[in-house]
């Protein structure tokens, strides 16, 4: 069974801990991102199955990440 990847990116400590530790619950492999920058290289080497982000994040905003993503996003 393939183990999904969720990235969360976001800038607050508490809510990357709570988000990561109920997501591990349910049997997800999750990264861990606290700005944007750092959160796209991710995106682009480890491929997430679903990423999770705040729109205000240091470096490059949420929406910024998305629309520099060439995949589609739904």
């Amino acid at each position: 069974m393939k183990e999904e990847k969720i990235l969360v990116i976001d800038d607050d400590d508490d809510i990357l801990k709570i988000t990561q530790l109920n997501l591990e619950k349910l049997g997800y492999r999750v990264l861990l991102s606290r700005n944007g920058d750092d959160g796209f290289q991710k995106i682009q080497m480890v491929k997430p199955d679903l990423v999770i982000t705040d729109f205000m994040v240091p470096k490059m905003s949420g929406i910024e990440i998305f629309k520099k993503d060439k995949r589609k996003i739904s």
